[in-house]
């Protein structure tokens, strides 16, 4: 199996604009190239009077669980009635998933992050 340097590149320049995007390399320390996936995680886009949004979705950490799995840690808002937050921020834990040619990513497009796993 070949070698894989994966970097996450987290952005939050707002509190409604949070992502994150990751880049591969199969030599250390040398030009990584962008996932067809970016950015890995987000919700920005999806609509804001879904069902129990998660919102605000980024700077993720990633962790190796006992069992040997990578989940993504990571911050989000969780708006009651729509718009206001009674945390600000909580922490959530997802299963980091694999792009058919070797990317990591959390959620994409339209997928909508679970509230229970």
């Amino acid at each position: 199996m070949r070698k894989k340097y994966l970097s996450h590149i987290c952005v939050s320049s707002s509190k409604f604009l949070f992502l994150a995007s990751v880049f591969i390399s199969f030599i250390f320390c040398t030009s990584f190239k962008a996932s067809h996936k970016n950015p890995i995680l987000i919700q920005k886009h999806l609509d804001h009077n879904r069902v129990n949004p998660i919102k605000c979705t980024g700077n993720a950490d990633l962790a190796l669980t006992k069992e040997g799995y990578l989940c993504a840690v990571f911050l989000d808002c969780r708006p009651t009635n729509g718009q206001f937050e009674n945390l600000e921020h909580e922490t959530l834990m997802i299963p980091v998933k694999w792009s058919y040619n070797g990317f990591s990513y959390m959620a994409q497009n339209e997928e909508l992050i679970p509230n229970v796993l």
